[in-house]
């Protein structure tokens, strides 16, 4: 019987801890980084930057951070490269936006 409930505590502590805010430069407590998405060889003289896109223990979440919505933003109808910049907080919550350049 312990050994069962002990099994279901680690397991619970880590889907607590590794949520739905899981982010590729997450850090522990805070996190604020860009990570790059695809690049193309085309040159971008346009940048656009969608919505946020926020997310609260894993179990909400809102938003547009979609390329599409960062190229219309930007007006842009040839995509050259995509970044996500991204802030993690405990991982209870966390933002990103998606940042296309293009012409």
């Amino acid at each position: 019987m312990k050994m069962k409930l002990a099994s279901i505590v680690v397991l619970s502590a880590a889907a607590l801890f590794s949520g739905c805010a899981i982010q590729p430069n997450k850090a522990l407590v805070y996190s604020n980084a860009s990570s790059a998405g695809m690049a193309t060889n085309a040159k971008g003289l346009k940048t656009g930057v969608s919505g946020t896109c926020k997310n609260l223990l894993g179990f909400i979440a809102t938003g547009d951070c979609s390329i599409k919505n960062a190229a219309k933003n930007g007006k842009i109808k040839t995509i050259s490269t995509v970044d996500y910049k991204e802030t993690n907080i405990l991982s209870f919550i966390s933002t990103r936006q998606t940042v296309v350049t293009g012409n």
